[in-house]
């Protein structure tokens, strides 16, 4: 580090390669605040769209089951299917 002499006779060190050191640890902590929201965001997306498909499988089913149903309570009102063993 340079040490120079002011027109006022104070001693003032060179210190303009320190700008660089601390706007290069600036720009690494916003991109890692950056790395840590873009992984976040994607987290909640995997997130979501596991309980999107989850909600989407169980009413599928769902709807299965009533469409089994309905069509056994037909076959038994149509007299296909009797309740009692003959």
């Amino acid at each position: 580090m340079k040490t120079q002499r002011r027109a006022t006779g104070h001693v003032t060190a060179d210190n303009r390669g320190i700008a660089l050191f601390a706007t290069l640890i600036v720009v690494t902590l916003i991109a890692a605040m950056a790395a840590a929201a873009v992984s976040a965001a994607m987290s909640t997306t995997r997130a979501a769209n596991a309980d999107y498909l989850a909600n989407r499988a169980f009413y599928a089913a769902e709807a299965g089951a009533e469409h089994a149903l309905a069509q056994v309570e037909l076959a038994l009102a149509d007299g296909f299917l009797c309740t009692s063993p003959s």
